[in-house]
């Protein structure tokens, strides 16, 4: 497992999932709910923390179109 995290610089945030520190934006979360429809498994998660770099542009998809994402309270 090690050899995964041998390339970039990483940390971590709220549940001590590792976090590549260069990336844009990015989501901690927690599985609440997991479901097979047909040959996929589909993740429902609830975003616990969140780290953005600020002066770049992100782009995330959510309710059917694409946008920024914004800085959690």
């Amino acid at each position: 497992m090690p050899e995964r995290f041998a390339q970039g610089t990483w940390s971590t945030l709220l549940t001590n999932a590792p976090v590549l520190e260069d990336a844009l934006v990015s989501f901690d979360c927690e599985v609440v709910q997991t479901m097979s429809v047909g040959s996929h498994d589909v993740l429902f998660c609830q975003v616990k923390a969140m780290k953005q770099s600020y002066g770049l542009n992100a782009l995330m998809y959510f309710n059917r179109g694409y946008c920024e994402p914004l800085p959690m309270c």
